[in-house]
């Protein structure tokens, strides 16, 4: 959440990282996913009109791309890796400069840990 300053943006860059990093296609869709947004208010808590807002603050960022497909008409999107891995590497405090997809997605790679922090998950 330090890193876009914005709760809702912060949330929905947490789903776009594990998307990217876990989503089943992504890597032959070349970093882009679909999600309708019913889907992101299912797995995220917001609400269309901040689901927008949230996107809106992650282009302004630059960490985040969207592109309009037409047949069938649907929005994707895809993390700006250039940009969102030096803002993470910065954070960390790690001397990393970039990473690419491939990279980014390998679960071997401790790299793209360090950069994210480790996963847990709250029970009640």
């Amino acid at each position: 959440m330090s890193l876009v300053r914005d709760t809702a943006a912060g949330v929905l860059l947490c789903q776009l990282i594990y998307w990217t990093r876990r989503g089943v296609d992504v890597q032959e869709r070349d970093g882009w996913i679909y999600k309708t947004a019913y889907e992101w208010q299912q797995e995220t808590g917001l609400s269309w009109k901040v689901q927008r807002r949230a996107r809106t603050h992650l282009l302004e960022l630059d960490v985040l791309e969207e592109r309009k497909q037409l047949m069938p008409a649907r929005l994707e999107f895809r993390l700006k890796l250039s940009t969102l891995v030096p803002m993470l590497a910065a954070r960390a405090e790690l001397a990393v400069e970039t990473v690419d997809l491939a990279h980014f997605r390998d679960s071997q790679s401790t790299t793209a840990d360090e950069l994210i922090g480790r996963a847990f998950l709250l029970l009640p």
